[in-house]
């Protein structure tokens, strides 16, 4: 199974043990013998699916090359299943692209807020501020931060806790 580097996830590497089940684990305990590979490049998540769904159409009924399974962020999945489904109807009409699960949850780390007139007019972000007070601790701030040219540091007035701010600009 292929699968973004998505917090979501975490829950379905957890029971599995790591890359690959594990002695002990929940997926061990109900005979799944699982191996979690990262892709987060649609592109290629979609070209496994293929690769797979055309080994299966030729008659080999345990296809080892490609993915037989992908997990990816279910608010992408519309525009990810029409251009899958569009390249796998080629093998005919029996090879289709369904969401059989769900295995996590997301909080929200990886969306992007701004002002409401942002998201009905993106160019009034143009210039626009963020900020981020809790930037992930294994990310550090110059790489989470390359939004535009520009990053400055301030301290809150407690002086307790940094807040990186970004200043969006063509291109970003």
């Amino acid at each position: 199974m292929l699968v973004y580097a998505w917090n979501a996830q975490m829950g379905l590497m957890f029971a599995n043990g790591g890359p690959k089940t594990t002695e002990g684990s929940l997926m061990a305990a109900n005979g799944v013998n699982l191996s979690l590979a990262r892709q987060d490049d649609n592109d290629k998540l979609q070209a496994a699916l293929v690769e797979f769904a055309t080994d299966l159409s030729k008659g080999n009924a345990q296809p080892s090359k490609g993915a037989t399974f992908v997990a990816i962020m279910g608010d992408g999945s519309a525009t990810f299943l029409a251009g899958l489904n569009e390249a796998l109807k080629r093998l005919g009409p029996e090879y289709q692209a369904k969401i059989v699960g769900s295995s996590g949850y997301s909080r929200g780390e990886d969306k992007f807020m701004g002002p409401a007139n942002w998201r009905d007019n993106p160019q009034a972000a143009m210039g626009g501020e963020i900020g981020n007070r809790h930037p992930p601790a294994h990310v550090s701030p110059n790489v989470f931060h390359r939004l535009s040219e520009g990053v400055r540091d301030r301290r809150t007035a407690s002086g307790s806790a940094t807040i990186k701010n970004s200043r969006l600009t063509h291109g970003s």
